[in-house]
């Protein structure tokens, strides 16, 4: 997976802000700014790990290993 771009990661901050309002409007803009930071990069970590994860599968069933379940 590539890196997000600024401008996909703005409108993805945007979404992520929207969804989230209620339960961080407590939070200042600061905090607010720094959790949806995080949640933008560990969303990004856990995809590139799951692509990963898939393609390890794809190349093992390409040589015939079974991998167990």
């Amino acid at each position: 997976m590539k890196p997000l771009t600024s401008k996909n990661r703005k409108q993805l901050k945007n979404k992520i802000a929207e969804a989230l309002n209620d339960n961080i409007s407590t939070l200042s803009a600061g905090m607010q700014d720094i959790l949806i930071d995080d949640l933008i990069t560990a969303f990004e970590s856990r995809f590139e790990v799951l692509n990963q994860a898939q393609l390890n599968l794809y190349c093992y069933s390409d040589i015939g290993v079974k991998v167990p379940q």
